[in-house]
């Protein structure tokens, strides 16, 4: 998920944690804007990331995507 607020992305991270998936905020420019991106990993296959959207989705009320890790 991609939030502007980092508090709700803490939140988020939170959430994740508690569910015990491996969560982080990163943030990044977009324009003139902060944004902050929750993502699970960076160290998990994508079979498996495939296998527990479903959970996140419904955790956080999103339809996530699953991406390759950069920094």
């Amino acid at each position: 998920a991609t939030v502007s607020s980092e508090a709700r992305a803490d939140v988020l991270v939170e959430t994740l944690r508690g569910r015990d998936y491996k969560a982080f905020v990163a943030a990044f420019q977009k324009a003139d804007n902060t944004l902050y991106r929750i993502q699970i990993g960076p160290n998990v296959e994508r079979q498996r990331l495939e296998r527990i959207k479903p959970d996140i989705d419904q955790a956080l009320k999103v339809d996530s995507q699953i991406l390759r890790y950069s920094q």
